[in-house]
């Protein structure tokens, strides 16, 4: 076992989940038995995947693939710190928090793009609707609803009383 003073990263998760003061800890069972949770039964254990990667989103990786060893490492270090589990399930839970980190990492990114979209919009937007000309005049805004070609033809042969002329 590791010494409590050693730095962070020298700990395996063997060495945290053997670390004392674990008991209060929620306790994850493949098995199921009363008061434990599982990845795919419990939405609290997908939203603690999701949590802690948000939270140690440090750097881009656009996808699980493309995400480093160390980043996905580190990631579930932060998940046995906040969950407990036998030592004898340790590879089967590190197999189902990968897949639901793939899962949580797809959408946290899918979701940052959609914001990203949104932002670019709002900023296109409020750009074009506050271009000035060059007499300084600001756009003047459309009130008369979508008109299409044709009815607005209809509309000026009604007033002037002839069809419109492109001459």
């Amino acid at each position: 076992m590791v010494l409590p003073n050693a730095p962070y990263a020298r700990y395996t998760v063997e060495d945290l989940l053997q670390m004392p003061g674990r008991e209060g800890l929620r306790i994850i069972n493949p098995d199921r038995p009363p008061h434990t949770y599982w990845f795919s039964t419990d939405n609290c254990v997908g939203q603690s995947v999701g949590d802690i990667i948000r939270e140690n989103f440090r750097e881009a990786h656009p996808n699980w693939s493309l995400t480093p060893d160390h980043v996905r490492r580190t990631w579930f270090k932060c998940f046995a710190q906040k969950w407990n589990w036998s030592i004898v399930v340790n590879e089967k839970v590190k197999e189902e928090f990968y897949k639901k980190a793939m899962v949580r990492l797809k959408n946290i990114v899918g979701d940052l793009k959609e914001k990203w979209r949104s932002v670019q919009r709002s900023l296109t937007c409020s750009t074009a609707r506050l271009t000035r000309d060059d007499d300084g005049n600001l756009p003047v805004p459309h009130t008369s609803g979508q008109v299409p070609h044709t009815g607005r033809a209809l509309q000026i042969a009604a007033q002037e009383g002839a069809p419109p002329s492109l001459a």
